[in-house]
């Protein structure tokens, strides 16, 4: 299992589908389910964006579970805090599974104009509150910028100057990595 974490607009959305096409694995991204969520049950203001979010890892969680039952490996992305690891942690001992992390960071100002962008852009799922989160900027950062407390490599990604491209020597030394510990699993 790989996990692509760290705080909003840093990246891990691009590198976590970059590194799932790569691995050829399936990727779940909780920004995904969230979005399904609010086109169901609609968007609102940012409590009902955090409810959504705590509903969207526990199906993310779930799924996963699913996925490593069956013996497929996969790529989890979201801004994960450190009581997420707790549960990565259980389902990782469920299901004797191994993971590695990348944790993507970028200067704090380059993250707020990404996020002011992303609040511009006509293409983005109106119910993400993307400028409500600048001024959370410095605990998301805080909370989501580290790795989780699960065992496995840690690849840190300065993504301050933009994304790396699929081939970045980086992400494909972490392939040939997680391609050796899905073999030896």
């Amino acid at each position: 299992m790989l996990v692509v974490t760290g705080p909003p607009a840093s990246g891990k959305s691009t590198v976590a589908a970059q590194l799932a096409q790569a691995l050829g694995w399936p990727l779940l991204a909780k920004d995904d389910i969230k979005e399904r969520l609010f086109d169901v049950l609609g968007s609102s203001d940012r409590e009902w964006s955090r409810r959504l979010s705590a509903a969207s890892y526990e199906v993310l969680f779930d799924v996963t579970s699913h996925c490593l039952r069956a013996g497929n490996s996969v790529v989890l992305e979201a801004n994960f805090r450190d009581a997420h690891g707790t549960r990565l942690r259980a389902v990782l001992v469920e299901h004797q599974a191994r993971c590695a992390q990348v944790v993507c960071t970028a200067d704090p100002a380059v993250l707020e104009l990404r996020l002011r962008a992303r609040s511009a852009d006509a293409g983005r799922h109106p119910g993400h509150r993307d400028v409500a989160l600048i001024d959370e900027l410095p605990e998301l950062i805080a909370a989501s910028g580290q790795a989780l407390e699960v065992e496995g490599p840690v690849l840190r990604l300065d993504t301050t100057r933009g994304v790396p491209a699929a081939d970045d020597a980086q992400l494909l030394e972490l392939v040939e990595r997680l391609h050796r510990i899905a073999d030896a699993a």
